[in-house]
């Protein structure tokens, strides 16, 4: 196989052999992919200085199987540059692509969905809440791991109510409850947060904490129980900014 030069972004990176890197790249028609970029770290070709997250790239990959080789790359705009919860927030999102996307299957909405998120980190001011901008990128990550979550009706197959509240049920649906209690204690939602998170509509910080705990459960259980280093990262970056 030898794909025509594509978008992509570089996940992750770590040397391999004496001059050369092996990266975890997320790319346009492939996917998630791995290559061998060969020499990267030698003086005279000197591509390791480019192969950095978060810089739009388009590459040319060759070979079969689950490791291909990078025969070229070059930038394709200039790098996202973060600040503050937004370098822990993109840095999460790589996390999240290189544990849990397949190998080489094409996934084409969820790569713009990467990109535009990414711009819209990197526009967004040091202190603001990043929900607006993960919580549909959750989203669409788990729908396209077929583990998409229904915000539309219940277990019953009966449209979610405004006047009802609701227990998420692994692999079954939305299990109407009676009384409307504390998200971070039972795990029961209120219908007006769901359909508001059906509608893409995470202005409301109710709606947006909702939201956090949803996907958190929906990812957990995909991730497994080995943690996340990007949110390790970001524990400890919150940390430090205590007084």
């Amino acid at each position: 196989m030898t794909a025509e030069s594509a978008s992509a972004f570089l996940l992750h990176r770590r040397p391999y052999r004496e001059t050369s890197l092996l990266v975890d790249l997320f790319h346009l028609d492939l996917g998630y992919v791995r290559a061998v970029c060969r020499g990267a770290r030698s003086k005279s070709k000197g591509t390791a200085a480019l192969m950095q997250p978060f810089t739009p790239l388009l590459v040319e990959l060759s070979g079969r199987g689950e490791l291909l080789s990078l025969r070229h790359a070059e930038a394709d705009g200039p790098a996202y540059q973060f600040t503050g919860s937004a370098l822990y927030t993109a840095l999460y999102l790589n996390e999240l692509l290189v544990r849990l996307l397949p190998q080489s299957e094409p996934v084409s909405e969820l790569f713009s969905s990467y990109s535009d998120a990414l711009a819209a980190l990197a526009q967004m001011a040091t202190e603001m809440v990043p929900d607006q901008i993960l919580r549909p990128f959750e989203l669409l990550l788990l729908d396209t791991l077929g583990f998409g979550i229904d915000f539309q009706s219940d277990t019953e197959g009966h449209c979610l109510s405004e006047q009802l509240s609701y227990r998420w049920i692994p692999e079954q649906g939305w299990l109407a409850q009676v009384s409307h209690s504390d998200v971070a204690v039972t795990g029961v939602y209120p219908g007006a947060h769901l359909l508001a998170i059906a509608r893409g509509a995470f202005d409301n910080e109710a709606v947006q904490r909702s939201a956090k705990l949803i996907c958190r459960q929906a990812l957990s259980s995909q991730l497994g129980s080995r943690p996340l280093k990007s949110r390790e990262l970001f524990a400890h970056f919150l940390k430090g900014k205590r007084p």
